[in-house]
């Protein structure tokens, strides 16, 4: 029994139909969309990156006559690339909620728990309440200014032995200037411990916890390579 012909070419017709009403309805949305220039099936615009973006970029809103605004397609990701400061004010600060939430990306999920995290994590009531803590607790003024409190005294305090072996009367050896280093860098060791133990103590809220952390500022920063005597910046340190 012969097929009539016609159903041969209905599903031709059919996949037409689809790619054309496909075609028109992105020429309705190219007329509201920024320049583009022209890409290619899969890749779209990513020939045109090429290794120097910031250059190519350049050239391509050159090419294209646009001042504000060009839009590409990075594979099947559509991207715009805000060539003004008037269009990156608009784009960050006028409609920064529709562009805040990164890309999906299945390995920053698993690593992240889910979008645990501050970085991957999408624009919403969990980002903005994870911002809060890491501002308050992590990136504050105090926090970014203890450990460069300790690396000064640190410094300090190599500045100290240098000076007490260039003292007038007092006879010069040979430098080591690796030895000074090791020395250094186990003072700065101590002080760390010394901070992860206070950090203990304030999370636990105990009495002992805290005078046991108190004690070992000293024993572990002497021990550590600190002088003696605490004047200058180590001796605010470890007398505060």
């Amino acid at each position: 029994m012969e097929l009539p012909p016609l159903l041969f070419l209905l599903p031709l017709l059919l996949v037409g139909f689809f790619y054309l009403s496909k075609a028109r309805a992105a020429g309705r949305n190219a007329r509201l969309l920024p320049p583009a220039p022209r890409d290619l099936p899969l890749i779209s615009n990513l020939h045109q990156v090429g290794g120097l973006p910031h250059r190519t970029l350049c050239a391509l809103i050159a090419a294209h006559g646009a001042p504000d605004l060009l839009h590409l397609r990075l594979g099947q990701v559509p991207a715009l690339v805000a060539s003004s400061l008037a269009a990156a004010a608009v784009l960050m600060r006028e409609h920064d909620g529709a562009f805040a939430t990164r890309a999906y990306f299945r390995t920053a999920e698993i690593l992240t728990y889910g979008f645990q995290d501050l970085v991957f994590a999408p624009n919403g009531k969990h980002w903005r309440h994870v911002r809060r803590l890491c501002s308050a607790h992590v990136l504050s003024a105090a926090q970014v200014a203890e450990p460069c409190c300790r690396t000064l005294a640190t410094a300090d305090a190599a500045v100290h032995r240098i000076r007490a072996t260039r003292e007038p009367g007092r006879r010069r050896g040979p430098a080591e200037p690796p030895a000074r280093k090791q020395r250094a860098s186990r003072q700065h060791a101590g002080w760390q411990r010394v901070a992860h133990k206070q950090e203990a103590a304030r999370s636990s809220g105990g009495d002992e916890a805290r005078s046991e952390a108190g004690g070992d500022v000293r024993g572990e920063a002497v021990g550590a390579g600190a002088p003696a005597r605490e004047d200058g910046l180590l001796g605010q340190v470890v007398g505060g």
